[in-house]
């Protein structure tokens, strides 16, 4: 089974059977296929995945199911307060947020595998999102997940490879942020959140397998 197989199993007979029943419509009137690949949470996570291995973050390791099965919900949280943020900052439009959270999501992600590590029964007893935040703020992540995988000097300056890695988030997330904008524009508003949250979701994924590759280097 592909790592991506593992994410989004489908319901092959359903959709055998829809495959096969006739469309009913004259041809002039069926709808023809749309060209462009569906940007859905396999497209934004495989992407991620290809560029965090090209530049050396990615080392193949496996997924943790249970960082998987509690990405939607700890994703959410974190949109949620990252758009209280934006609008404390005097920020708080739609290309902000668009900006902000797939990097956070990132970002979370990475600082999700060190606490699923080392800190697996506090998950279990006090959710994902309150593990990774009573300590330092979800805005702060970029600062956290340095510290924690060893890429700083412990008093909150980044090594070179610590930026490296803070630059790469960046980059993936104004990707992100651009195709997102680009779906914003040309679809409508449910299926703006919908790719919204597939995108988060992966960019979170994402993390947790560089924040799993990174973490011999990481913090006790």
């Amino acid at each position: 089974m592909s790592l991506f197989s593992f994410f989004r199993k489908k319901d092959a007979g359903s959709e055998e059977a829809l495959a096969e029943r006739p469309d009913p419509r004259p041809v002039q009137e069926q709808a023809k296929p749309d060209p462009r690949p569906a940007k859905d949470f396999n497209w934004f996570l495989r992407r991620l995945l290809q560029k965090a291995e090209d530049e050396g973050w990615n080392k193949g390791v496996p997924p943790d199911p249970e960082l998987v099965a509690l990405a939607a919900g700890t994703c959410l949280q974190i949109e949620k307060r990252i758009c209280e943020v934006c609008r404390e900052a005097g920020d708080g439009s739609t290309a902000s947020v668009m900006r902000h959270v797939p990097r956070i999501c990132f970002l979370a992600g990475i600082v999700s595998s060190w606490h699923m590590a080392r800190n697996r029964n506090a998950v279990h007893a006090l959710g994902l999102y309150w593990t990774i935040t009573h300590e330092i703020g979800i805005e702060h992540a970029e600062q956290y997940a340095l510290f924690l995988m060893g890429l700083d000097d412990g008093r909150g300056t980044p090594a070179p490879k610590g930026r490296e890695l803070a630059a790469f988030a960046r980059r993936q997330a104004e990707d992100c942020a651009a195709d997102l904008a680009e779906i914003l524009l040309e679809r409508s508003d449910g299926e703006f959140a919908a790719a919204m949250a597939e995108a988060r979701e992966a960019m979170f994924i994402g993390g947790t397998l560089v924040g799993a590759s990174l973490m011999p280097g990481a913090r006790p």
